[in-house]
């Protein structure tokens, strides 16, 4: 009824203006039309974004991470249209997309690609602000994403929400982890943004069985029981200023250190030979990973139809793995395990730089041109077994 009277209202005030009008002295000035006046109540939200975006996409935001309580990222990205992650429940691992495999599938932090090691199911859902899905190549993400590519953006500040610390404990088949969050918003200005740190001291307890097929070593059942305890820090900040004649500059340093050790056994029993035929092995598995990154973004507007964007990134990483297995029990013949030792090394330097112009034209379409450098450096260590 409200809407009605408010319609109606409209239809009869262009009447009204004129009969006041046609009172009015002469010489008196008219009232002045100040054209449409558009007032939203509502601020941004993932609609808002999809629309305005220039690139068919799927936008999970910062609401709908939180409404589902998932407690790593990993969680959260199986429950995206078209993204498959396999894996356990709640232990993460290889990323498809549209049952393409993994090394199709394109997976971006904060527009960056992933340096190697770094592990997505170390980040938090309350680390991320949100995630956006693209299925297909574009001039920004390139054309390695077969499949499609995911990007995850860290954390942005909100004004009016003040210091939020979460402490989370967990107990999983008699082992205790600790998870503790701290997110802390900027408002000075004109320097806006967020601070966002989290401590984890986890520990995971895994366990599978599978029976093997050989031609050589005949079938075999092959048990394997492990603790892993991983120590990690994750801080990553998100600071903007604004200036005058939409001038803004974004950055973004991100630093992550992560520990990990596993302790482990492995059984393994020959099935089709006359006499029991068995093994065991103790696994030490020994990793570590850090890295720091600082990227930028600087937009400024030309004109009122043109806009420059300038996009720069600088990161150094390095990984480590050892994997030692050591025969706890006479070997059998022929031998179902070996006494191994592998391990890898992984250093990491890159540096981007990237620029992209808009101009807004007048039938409401937009013309994109940009330019794009990197610069990779580093290298890989030898992965041995012996």
């Amino acid at each position: 009824m409200a809407l009605q009277w408010a319609m109606t209202g409209f239809a009869v005030l262009p009447g009204l203006a004129l009969a006041q009008n046609a009172n009015l002295p002469a010489g008196a000035a008219t009232a002045t039309d100040l054209g449409q006046v558009e007032v939203r109540g509502n601020r941004n939200n993932d609609t808002e974004t999809r629309r305005e975006s220039s690139v068919a996409k799927i936008v999970i935001g910062r609401e709908e991470i939180q409404k589902q309580g998932d407690a790593n990222l990993g969680e959260v990205l199986k429950r995206l249209p078209g993204v498959t992650v396999q894996g356990a429940p709640g232990r993460g691992g290889a990323i498809r997309m549209r049952g393409l495999g993994g090394g199709f599938t394109q997976i971006l932090l904060d527009g960056e690609r992933l340096p190697p090691g770094f592990s997505i199911d170390s980040l938090l859902p309350e680390q991320v602000e949100r995630i956006e899905i693209l299925r297909a190549p574009t001039a920004e993400t390139g054309a390695r994403a077969i499949a499609g590519t995911i990007n995850i953006v860290l954390r942005e500040g909100q004004k009016a929400n003040p210091d939020d610390l979460k402490i989370t404990r967990s107990r999983e088949n008699g082992h205790d982890s600790t998870l503790l969050n701290w997110v802390h918003n900027l408002n000075i200005q004109p320097l806006t943004g967020t601070l966002t740190m989290s401590v984890t001291d986890q520990y995971r307890p895994d366990s599978s069985s599978s029976v093997i097929s050989s031609n050589v070593l005949g079938n075999s059942t092959r048990n394997n029981e492990s603790l892993g305890h991983r120590q990690a820090m994750h801080a990553n900040a998100r600071l903007q200023w604004r200036g005058e004649q939409g001038k803004t500059l974004t950055l973004t340093p991100f630093v992550v250190y992560s520990d990990f050790t596993g302790n482990g056994l492995i059984q393994a029993d020959r099935l089709d030979t006359g006499a029991v035929a068995s093994e065991a092995a103790r696994t030490l598995n020994q990793s570590r990973f850090a890295m720091a990154r600082l990227n930028g973004q600087w937009a400024q507007r030309l004109s009122a139809d043109d806009r420059l964007e300038v996009r720069f990134g600088v990161g150094h990483s390095e990984y480590d793995l050892r994997l030692d297995q050591t025969l706890t029990t006479p070997s059998a013949s022929p031998p179902l395990l070996r006494n191994t030792t592998q391990f890898q090394n992984f250093v990491d330097r890159s540096g981007s730089l990237s620029s992209k112009w808009t101009r807004a034209m007048d039938n409401g379409h937009q013309v994109v041109s940009g330019l794009e450098l990197k610069a990779y450096a580093g290298g890989r260590g030898p992965g041995l077994a012996r």
